[in-house]
């Protein structure tokens, strides 16, 4: 879940520390993109942000995300032949 609406507590706080690191993010992500590629000022993209945060807070929408966590380990190196 994007938010901590789910009953399951363990769910709910998936849901908040997602809900969380969108929010912290979601500036940085917008200013690239609307200032750079679209040409907006800061207002323009002050009042998206607005409704984008109100969104993002409101419980009653139901969001999910599928999260992938891909990991690796480098291989350990073997000793050389003579």
């Amino acid at each position: 879940p994007q938010k901590p609406w789910p009953d399951d507590l363990k769910q709910k706080e998936l849901g908040l520390y997602h809900q969380a690191n969108i929010l912290e993010g979601l500036g940085s992500y917008a200013y690239a993109l609307f200032s750079r590629v679209l040409h907006w000022n800061r207002l323009e993209i002050e009042v998206l942000l607005a409704g984008i945060r109100r969104e993002i807070r409101d419980v009653s929408i139901h969001s999910y995300t599928n999260v992938y966590f891909v990991y690796g380990q480098k291989p350990k190196e073997q000793p050389r032949e003579a």
